[in-house]
């Protein structure tokens, strides 16, 4: 039997990331303690608008078993559920473009179980002074995303790994796309 899970960003996500793209990022907002850190939401202060990007879980038939899994989201406005004080990292630069990494793992079980699984595993946001944001989706099962900033930031090493992560009854295969917004 084949099992199709669907995690990819939706469209209404994606209409918020183009809507982005031109506008300066002002600050982004989130509950960890410096830029680069793992968190359960990441608020986007533009010029003149606000939205987030949150990891939320589902109950999904996943490998055999209902399970609580993460996919990650875009909804507008600010942040209002009720939080510790949000740590603010202002950021002041153009968003030039922004890229979302798909992974489509291909699964199938010694016994017959076939699992086609597209995930988005992340978000990149190419800045004006050649720098980036990535925000990847940090655990199969955790709400959290892990933020980076640098260069060169396509790699999502948790995604990688867990396509990897089958024991010898499966065999899997991977392709990893990077679609611009």
């Amino acid at each position: 039997m084949t099992y199709t899970i669907n995690r990819k960003l939706e469209a209404n996500s994606y209409a918020i990331l183009k809507s982005m793209i031109g506008k300066k990022l002002v600050s982004i907002k989130h509950d960890g303690d410096n830029l680069d850190d793992f968190v359960s939401f990441v608020q986007f202060d533009l010029q003149d608008f606000s939205t987030c990007l949150r990891s939320f879980t589902d109950v999904v038939f996943f490998y055999g078993t209902d399970e609580d899994i993460t996919t990650l989201e875009m909804v507008e406005g600010e942040y209002n559920l009720e939080q510790p004080p949000l740590k603010q990292f202002f950021i002041n630069k153009v968003i030039l473009n922004i890229s979302v990494v798909d992974y489509n793992i291909h699964s199938e079980h010694d016994k017959g179980s076939v699992y086609e699984e597209h995930v988005s595993g992340g978000i990149v946001f190419d800045l004006d002074d050649g720098t980036q944001l990535s925000f990847e989706r940090a655990d199969e099962f955790e709400e959290m995303i892990s933020i980076k900033s640098g260069k060169d930031l396509y790699e999502f090493p948790r995604m990688d790994a867990y396509a990897r992560n089958f024991d010898s009854h499966w065999k899997v295969s991977t392709i990893k796309e990077v679609h611009k917004v």
